[in-house]
């Protein structure tokens, strides 16, 4: 697999997943996008490089995570209000 296959398709569909599994755990949208932030700067001075271009994709990963985490934050609220 080559590494621009994992950090455009992989890693993002990855990061969406665990926004959405983390605030299932955490019942907090913050703490998994933290995780993935550390994860994802990692990946990127170990695998890539201290290549500052890449900081982009890090930070296109910590929002999918915000995005997912936040979507099902406000889909577990709207289930959860009685009428």
């Amino acid at each position: 697999m080559s590494p621009a296959y994992i950090i455009l398709i992989i890693l993002p569909a990855a990061s969406f997943l665990l926004g959405i599994i983390g605030y299932f755990i955490f019942q907090k949208v913050w703490t998994m996008v933290v995780v993935v932030l550390i994860l994802s700067l990692i990946f990127m001075f170990v695998v890539i490089g201290a290549e500052p271009t890449f900081l982009v994709w890090v930070f296109i990963m910590t929002g999918a995570c915000l995005i997912s985490g936040s979507i099902t934050k406000t889909i577990m609220n709207f289930t959860k209000r009685k009428y």
